[in-house]
């Protein structure tokens, strides 16, 4: 008998509810592959947390899963904070948030009965909030964990739990291994299972009010670099896509000012069924179908949108024809990453002790517009832990963090809170989209060519390919190994320079000689740097069932008049480059 088989039959016993038990029955009879897929594993304590689907399963998101974690938080506040006599931890706090996704509610009450069984401090919100707010309360209420139950951008069958340090940020090494060792000794070993007939009467929710207020007036503090009293000369057209987002960033823009904003109406209502779209992300193109009828009605300068927990960004501006083009996020960070520096300059801040950072799948565009202002540009491995944790590691040695994100439409602004933050960005956009209407009567697109005329024009592009449950594990593990012991020399006939291989913290040529090596922690990914400064980077995501290919071309820019003649030439490029990549991986 097969090991998820015996693993399944354990869930038949009645320490599960029927429903588990009828539905692994189920599965048994009638769909081994997707039995296989819920038990293979015990599901990864990865990017700061645990995500997945929703269903049965060690490997899926459940109220035995969460409670799991539950039980090994406890253990893992116990292990590092000190006991009284009475065996109560000594002013040890933990926030729970959840978004309003199906279960989170439920998921964030089994933590909080697990944690406060134990005589912990837990506060959990009578209502829900965004992952940049739990984030935040977690120094705001001076608590030593934070735990956000989300799915993020994921798809609406998603869910999971964030857990964050005292200090606001995610939980990166040895802090994750710690708690992951624990969980996994916990699943080892065996445990009582709790009582999940919890109920709302039996939970001491706490008013997250002074929270909100706090946050949004930090939120507008840390994004306003011009004081313009006149704010309504633009139309902005705002979707939340129906998350966290809905009340509060209609509040955020009102107070400060930005009155001419249009709802997308059935989209600014929280429903965790996602009604109106396939996934609650702005980095799907298909998620602003709404608003951009919106925005063609009112004929609106902008759209801005968000996903479910309010953690990332979309845009869409008028290009130079009055079309609305969605820009990605690279093209977002730029002009947020220009329009601030630029603003640091002419104040004459600026100096070589400041930094933005990027990450290494993000496009180069960050590296040259930190020599442009003579201040540094760090790079990280992908994710806001990574970020976050070279942000500290630089603020303790004497730098000062300005702003940075990552192509996956993430930003932040100063460290007020150390995860990406939609709110902050939104405001900040909205100001820039207004000042450069106000100051030169232009826009965010010309804006963008103008900054692609200083330092180059960057054009990139990303492709995902899906492969679900353990054949997909299977099918992604060997095209990582496939690509990593099989060195190629070119693609499409264009010359690769070098590889950086971040597993084995290497970078070699094409005649596998290692030519330097990687200082940052190891990582699954691969970027080919070719004779031309193109760049292709491959990563398998950390929270989805996908491998996630990055291609970059870019080319001097030296008359924004002939910008469309440019994109057309990286354009080609770039489908050159992506489909001879993508036929390589197609023969695998």
């Amino acid at each position: 008998m097969s090991s998820f088989i015996k693993k399944a039959k354990k869930w038949l016993s009645f320490d599960y509810d029927k429903k588990t038990r009828d539905r692994v029955k189920y599965l048994i009879s009638n769909n081994l592959d997707e039995l296989r897929d819920c038990f293979y594993k015990n599901i990864d304590f990865g990017t700061g947390g645990i995500r997945g689907i929703m269903d049965v399963g060690t490997n899926r998101i459940n109220k035995y899963t969460v409670s799991i974690l539950g039980l090994g938080l406890v253990e893992y506040l116990k292990n590092k904070y000190y006991y009284n006599k009475r065996g109560l931890l000594y002013n040890i706090s933990v926030v729970i948030g959840y978004d309003i996704r199906k279960n989170s509610k439920y998921f964030a009450m089994i933590l909080y009965y697990i944690l406060h069984k134990e005589n912990i401090n837990v506060y959990i919100f009578n209502s829900f909030i965004s992952t940049p707010e739990l984030s935040y309360s977690t120094t705001y209420m001076k608590c030593q964990v934070g735990v956000m139950v989300t799915g993020s951008h994921n798809p609406k069958n998603h869910n999971g739990c964030k857990v964050y340090n005292s200090d606001g940020s995610q939980m990166v090494y040895p802090e994750d291994k710690l708690l992951s060792k624990i969980i996994n000794n916990i699943i080892k070993k065996g445990h009582k299972m709790i009582n999940f007939n919890i109920k709302e009467h039996d939970i001491n929710f706490c008013s997250n009010k002074h929270l909100t207020d706090s946050f949004i007036s930090d939120c507008i503090k840390y994004s306003t670099y011009n004081n313009i009293i006149n704010k309504n000369i633009i139309k902005i057209v705002f979707t939340a896509l129906h998350g966290t987002s809905s009340y509060l960033m209609p509040k955020i823009f009102e107070i400060s000012g930005f009155n001419k904003v249009f709802l997308v109406k059935n989209q600014c209502c929280v429903d965790s069924n996602f009604s109106t779209i396939q996934n609650p992300n702005p980095e799907d193109k298909n998620s602003f179908f709404y608003a951009l009828k919106v925005a063609d009605y009112y004929n609106a300068d902008i759209i801005l949108s968000t996903d479910c927990d309010s953690d990332r960004i979309g845009l869409a501006v008028r290009d130079n024809a009055n079309n609305i083009v969605i820009l990605n996020g690279n093209q977002i960070n730029t002009i947020l990453i220009y329009y601030i520096l630029n603003f640091l300059n002419i104040k004459n801040i600026l100096n070589n002790k400041y930094f933005i950072v990027s990450t290494i799948v993000s496009s180069d565009i960050f590296l040259k517009l930190a020599d442009y202002f003579n201040i540094r540009c760090l790079l990280s491995l992908t994710g806001f832990k990574w970020i976050v944790q070279l942000i500290k590691e630089c603020k303790y040695k004497g730098y000062s963090f300005i702003a940075g994100g990552e192509e996956s439409f993430g930003f932040m602004i100063g460290d007020f809170i150390k995860d990406k933050n939609a709110f902050s960005p939104m405001l900040l956009i909205a100001e820039i989209a207004n000042y450069y209407k106000l100051k030169y009567n232009s826009d965010i697109f010309t804006q963008l060519i103008y900054i692609y005329n200083l330092v180059g024009y960057y054009k990139e592009y990303q492709y995902s390919l899906f492969l679900k449950g353990y054949d997909g594990v299977k099918k992604m593990n060997y095209i990582m190994d496939y690509l990593r012991n099989n060195i190629i020399d070119n693609i499409g006939g264009h010359l690769i320079h070098t590889i950086e291989d971040y597993k084995n913290q290497t970078i070699i040529n094409t005649q596998k000689e290692v030519l330097n090596k990687i200082f940052l922690p190891k990582s699954n990914i691969l970027i080919y740097r070719l004779n031309d400064n193109s760049k292709i980077c491959i990563r398998p995501s950390g929270t989805e069932s996908k491998i996630k290919f990055y291609f970059s071309v870019n080319c001097k820019l030296n008359n924004t008049k002939k910008f469309k003649d440019f994109d057309i030439i990286l354009q080609k490029k770039i489908i050159s480059i992506f489909n001879a990549f993508i036929k390589l991986i197609n023969l695998l």
